[in-house]
């Protein structure tokens, strides 16, 4: 073996050993792509403490159960045991547990939950349904705390009604989002919400199912929890409202309109009240919520992997997904520049641009990028005039990239431009640095080449945009960190690439004619 050849049994053992413990990984257990997604678990515990408890005292609690958008694993019991039995109702799985004997308890019921976003598309033209099937007709009545027939709430429903399906959906969740939000845990009705234009999630999600019914749409309030990594008492409402054969999320509170978050957990529909319990007892109770990442199905549970990175260090999957994404990042932009033959503003500035641009809207942030460099590069020739030395100047184009973005942020505020405002979150310093190397090649270049430096370099920062965002590729590195290892060996191979780069073949075609 000579010296020469030597980095090619380096790099062939970095690639084929890590790749054989891939296979073998993948053989041992085999994944299914959805299996590779990072998902959000969140393991949620009812925990009870009774005192008091007489023969036949009981405690009725509706349970999670598994739907479209939320999966449940098996319950986990621990603590005291109590006579246990579930009842599936109409409105939901209730579990109820008796006493039966006089005594104390304190216990814990814990599942598991897998859920997803779900959201809806809707179209000025979708028209009104007059028509329904007899489970759906009763959530056209009124009741005891949805008072739809009252005549103060169909007259406002009659005058926020509109022609489309859309726009009343839109009137009716901007009239009760202006009422005043309140932290009380009285429960609150829809008459009452109305009179008082104050009330919580319960009174807000009953308004709106109460002018929905008013206006002929079967609506009713939902009850769940939202899933925070935390615990707490507090359960939550909204509303679902029914088109065309689905049940469409509407939270007024908290601003989802027809969609849900994953980390809204449903537990009942209809107007329920979340525990119940024989009355004369002792009785306290607690949600024990904690969030980890990884699939309720435990695949790929053999061998070295980095769940317990996210899990045990308790910082969120989006703050780790720089640093776990770089390395494919920075092979894909060693791949441009030495074998492409990119030229870019410095090496891994496309990818801190590309990481930046992960956390806002790809178009609005890319504006606000351009918007920056513009300011910022007409700002760099009087301060070149004024002879200032580097530090001072980059100081100062620092503030000007902040006064920008400031700007751009109040303009967005003003005209609503939500994506926009969002541009906050980009990377001072990164938009500092890039309109600085802007500027500076303007200088020393000519405007074409200064313009094509940052048009490569917001190229391979958007082919490196994906990549961070891919859940995929997220989830690839964490079940399968060996792959790190396999890139070294790739770009050991590629440190020694002498071959001529794909733009030189243009270049030097001229010579070959």
């Amino acid at each position: 073996m000579t010296p020469k050849n030597l980095y090619r049994y380096v790099a062939y053992a970095l690639i084929v050993l890590p790749l054989a413990t891939v296979i073998w990984k993948f053989n041992a257990n085999p994944i299914s792509l959805s299996g590779l997604w990072p998902k959000e678990i969140y393991t949620l515990t009812y925990e009870f403490d009774l005192s008091n408890l007489r023969e036949n005292a009981f405690i009725k609690a509706f349970l999670p159960q598994s739907n479209n958008r939320q999966v449940v694993s098996q319950p986990i019991y621990t603590g005291d045991t109590l006579a246990f039995e579930t009842i599936l109702s109409p409105t939901g799985k209730i579990g109820v547990w008796t006493s039966e004997q006089e005594k104390e308890a304190v216990f814990q019921w814990a599942v598991e939950i897998e859920s997803k976003k779900i959201a809806y598309d809707l179209f000025p033209d979708m028209g009104f349904e007059t028509s329904f099937s007899e489970e759906v007709m009763p959530y056209l009545e009124a009741s005891q705390h949805i008072q739809s027939k009252d005549s103060t709430i169909d007259t406002l429903a009659q005058q926020l009604k509109a022609g489309d399906f859309l726009t009343t959906m839109q009137n009716n969740f901007l009239f009760v989002q202006q009422i005043t939000n309140s932290n009380t845990g009285v429960l609150t009705d829809a008459l009452t919400t109305l009179r008082r234009n104050r009330a919580s999630c319960n009174g807000k999600s009953r308004l709106f199912v109460a002018l929905c019914r008013a206006q002929g749409i079967p609506a009713k309030v939902v009850g769940g929890i939202i899933l925070e990594n935390v615990s707490k008492r507090t359960s939550h409402l909204w509303a679902n409202v029914y088109y065309q054969g689905y049940w469409i999320p509407y939270d007024v509170l908290n601003q989802h309109f027809a969609e849900l978050p994953a980390n809204y957990l449903e537990l009942y529909a209809g107007d329920e009240f979340l525990i119940k319990h024989t009355k004369d007892i002792e009785f306290d109770y607690q949600f024990h919520i904690q969030r980890k990442y990884g699939t309720l199905t435990k695949s790929a549970s053999i061998g070295p992997q980095l769940w317990p990175l996210l899990n045990q260090t308790g910082l969120p999957l989006n703050l780790l997904r720089g640093l776990l994404l770089l390395p494919i990042v920075a092979v894909v932009i060693a791949l441009l520049r030495n074998v492409v033959g990119l030229k870019t503003f410095g090496v891994f500035l496309p990818a801190l641009i590309a990481l930046g641009l992960a956390n806002v809207d790809l178009w609005w942030g890319l504006l606000a990028f351009l918007t920056v460099i513009i300011v910022v590069a007409i700002l760099h020739y009087p301060l070149d005039k004024f002879g200032l030395l580097h530090t001072p100047k980059l100081v100062i184009m620092m503030t000007a990239v902040v006064i920008t973005l400031l700007g751009l942020s109040v303009v967005s505020i003003q005209y609503q431009w939500t994506s926009l405002s969002r541009s906050m979150l980009l990377p001072v310093i990164v938009l500092s640095i890039t309109a600085e190397r802007f500027a500076k090649t303007l200088v020393e270049e000519q405007l074409p080449e200064a313009l094509k430096m940052l048009g490569y370099t917001f190229l391979i920062a958007g082919l490196c945009y994906p990549i961070f965002q891919s859940d995929l590729l997220l989830g690839i590195f964490l079940h399968f960190p060996e792959i790190y290892i396999l890139l070294l060996g790739l770009m050991i191979l590629l440190g020694r690439w002498i071959g001529m780069r794909v733009l030189e073949y243009q270049r030097f075609a001229l010579l070959a004619t």
